[in-house]
């Protein structure tokens, strides 16, 4: 286990987070005391390359993060999946390199055609799911002795807020060490997860 890392179960059963309108119910949330927001060297979860402020200055009550890396294309992909006051936001963002340079687009997954409770119903699903898939009690792949440096692969960086709670964690080829360790619920887990935040855009 990393000795940097300690984690503290907030609540016995379950950990609600106001959200304005109605109480998001998270279950058990893992914080990281690591994650220290007031550190100027914080740079593992610093997301400003996507032109997004950093997570430690969200003002939203939920807040769940995937960036994802590609090497060695270097393509790099964020989605923020979130909940402010009752309302849910959710953002995929893609820096991409060119001829001219690096390029970057977002798309949004809430249409403005929708209406609030068909939004309501997807995103509360949606998490629902990851809950399902312990998106807040997976633990960093480096405390399974299966971190590598990714020099041809992918590379995941999961952070979350929770009310005022932080917590990042990553993973490095998970699709590849859920083939040598197909025994492991956390690469299934982790698979999950990536699979559900992606697919809210597919």
């Amino acid at each position: 286990m990393h000795m940097r890392l300690i984690f503290f179960v907030i609540a016995q059963s379950t950990a609600i987070i106001s959200s304005g309108q109605k109480d998001l119910e998270l279950g058990d949330v893992i914080t990281d005391t690591a994650f220290n927001c007031s550190d100027s060297l914080h740079r593992k979860f610093n997301d400003r390359m996507f032109n997004v402020p950093d997570i430690c200055d969200s003002k939203n009550n939920l807040e769940i993060r995937l960036k994802g890396f590609s090497l060695p294309n270097g393509t790099r992909q964020l989605i923020i999946f979130s909940n402010k006051d009752g309302k849910w936001d959710a953002k995929k963002y893609t820096l991409s390199g060119g001829s001219l340079g690096q390029k970057l687009t977002a798309i949004s997954f809430i249409l403005p055609e929708w209406n609030d409770l068909h939004v309501e119903k997807m995103c509360t699903y949606f998490l629902d799911h990851l809950i399902e898939n312990r998106v807040f009690l997976l633990p960093d792949q480096s405390q399974l002795n299966h971190e590598q440096n990714v020099l041809d692969g992918s590379r995941f960086i999961l952070s979350f807020k929770a009310g005022k709670l932080f917590r990042g964690y990553s993973y490095s080829n998970p699709g590849n060490y859920l083939e040598q360790h197909p025994d492991s619920k956390e690469y299934v887990y982790v698979m999950e997860i990536i699979k559900t935040l992606r697919g809210i855009f597919e």
